[in-house]
């Protein structure tokens, strides 16, 4: 019975292993029922599964496959460091890669864990704000349809423009779209461009 309870808990342990590992390189994911969106529930959950694996000293099936795959890329690295003089600079460059994702991922979750936000953060995931933006257009009446442009945004904020200033932007094949500004009518910007 133990051996068996303890092979379910090295089960759960690779698959939320999996599961950070996804993310960390997918960003995230939904399948329907199964899910990871945010990095803070399977990696809390990691933290106290393998917290409550290593305080049990007995060997199981995730440990010796860790011991076997770990002979396994230890081999295959002196077999690359024969081959190439590069191997060791290639695999200190992913190792610092992946570690410098998860010490990121893993502060970021800590921090967020303790201090929690400072205000909402309106779109957690790039397809939020899509889904608000459908959302939106939607309850004005003005549904977005196939085929439609959405400009993102500037991320530099709002510059200031005088009568007169144009902008062209191109895309690409698909046109392009030419503006000009105009001052309005009867305004002092009007009478005072009139002048010059």
């Amino acid at each position: 019975m133990a051996a068996r309870l303890l092979a379910t808990l090295d089960a759960l342990i690779a698959a939320f292993a999996a599961l950070v590992l996804v993310y960390l390189v997918a960003g995230g994911f939904d399948l329907g029922i199964l899910s990871a969106r945010r990095f803070s529930k399977p990696f809390l959950v990691l933290l106290v599964l393998g917290a409550v694996r290593a305080a049990i000293p007995r060997p199981s099936w995730l440990s010796r496959l860790l011991q076997a795959g770990a002979g396994r890329v230890a081999a295959a690295r002196a077999r690359l460091e024969a081959r190439s003089p590069l191997t060791p600079a290639v695999v200190d460059a992913l190792a610092a890669v992946l570690c410098v994702h998860v010490l990121t991922k893993g502060t970021a979750f800590l921090a967020n864990l303790i201090f929690g936000p400072a205000r909402p953060r309106p779109f957690p995931m790039p397809f939020e704000s899509l889904r608000f933006l459908l959302e939106l257009c939607a309850r004005r009446s003005r549904p977005l349809k196939a085929g439609a442009w959405v400009s993102t945004g500037a991320i530099t904020g709002v510059h200031e423009i005088v009568a007169g200033q144009s902008a062209r932007v191109s895309f690409g094949d698909a046109g392009e779209v030419h503006c000009r500004a105009e001052p309005h009518r009867g305004s002092r910007v009007a009478a005072d461009a009139a002048r010059w």
